[in-house]
């Protein structure tokens, strides 16, 4: 048996994988852990801090005291805390992902994107949301990308995420522009889109003008 499976034991893994894995789950559990936010996770019990405060303090503790483990039916992992508690998202599930759910990367787009390969055989680079943010060209409208390194954030640290980078895609280094309104952001989206899945027979870009972003975690019980 243990050919057909990777061991990972070390402080924030303990658990096993598959051998034969497309791609390395801990670097994609890492990736997990680093785009977990606050606002996603279930109230924590607090005396002190307000529940805001107390969320956004129990994220910062998961940096350096998370651990992956086998989840019950041994096809992915499970996330848990320092108490060995199972970290609970809002909606009551649980953060894991499952083996066949990680994003297998197959190169990089025209424009310096991860190449994710979808089950059925396209490929995707890139997931896209118009926004209207006040830290991203002073609120005027502006699409950008909510998928890096192959996976899906949601729309908030998308927003956090270009805003750090000062309006710069962080995965391309490319300038995300302004446009002049809501429509004129989203067909400019779509023309991107078209000319990709042209180029690259790529799974066209999906917009979200509504401002409601995907989200890259995966919840479960």
């Amino acid at each position: 048996m243990i050919g057909k499976y990777k061991f990972h034991n070390s402080s924030h893994y303990g658990a096993r994988s598959p051998a034969d894995l497309d791609r390395d789950p801990e670097e994609y559990a890492a990736l997990v852990v680093k785009n977990i936010q606050a606002h996603q996770l279930a109230d924590v019990p607090d005396d002190v801090l307000t529940p805001d405060e107390a969320r956004s303090a129990y994220v910062d503790s998961l940096g350096g005291s998370h651990k992956w483990i086998s989840n019950p039916a041994d096809d992915g992992w499970l996330l848990i805390d320092a108490a060995k508690n199972p970290v609970e998202l809002a909606n009551g599930d649980h953060v894991e992902f499952k083996f066949d759910e990680i994003p297998v990367l197959v190169g990089t787009s025209r424009y310096g994107r991860s190449l994710v390969k979808n089950p059925d055989g396209t490929e995707s680079s890139e997931r896209t949301a118009t926004v209207t943010d006040q830290r991203i060209n002073n609120g005027r409208p502006t699409n950008i990308p909510t998928m890096f390194n192959g996976i899906q954030v949601d729309q908030e640290r998308a927003i956090e995420m270009i805003s750090a980078a000062d309006g710069v895609d962080p995965e391309t280094g490319e300038a995300l522009p302004a446009h002049e309104s809501i429509p004129t952001a989203v067909q400019a989206a779509k023309s991107r889109s078209d000319k990709l899945g042209r180029e690259n027979r790529l799974d066209p870009i999906r917009n979200n003008s509504q401002g409601r972003g995907l989200d890259g975690l995966t919840g479960r019980n």
